[in-house]
């Protein structure tokens, strides 16, 4: 039997503005120990999809994460 994660849903949806597609990910259970909040697993998802480092900030290629965390 798993680990409970209280206030995490455990899926998280992908939405590609470029394509006009939508992808439901689960999130990782290491990542939702690991990562306290929507900020910490925020930021791993955002160290993860960034391609190479000096990533213009306008590209298209850039990630645009918005995260809730479990308490709000």
């Amino acid at each position: 039997m798993g680990m409970q994660h209280y206030g995490y849903y455990g899926v998280v949806a992908e939405i590609d503005l470029t394509s006009a597609t939508v992808q439901a990910t689960r999130t990782r259970s290491d990542d939702l120990h690991a990562f306290l909040g929507g900020r910490g697993l925020g930021v791993k998802m955002l160290w993860d999809r960034i391609p190479r480092p000096g990533l213009d900030p306008l590209s298209p290629e850039n990630p645009l994460i918005f995260m809730a965390g479990p308490f709000s």
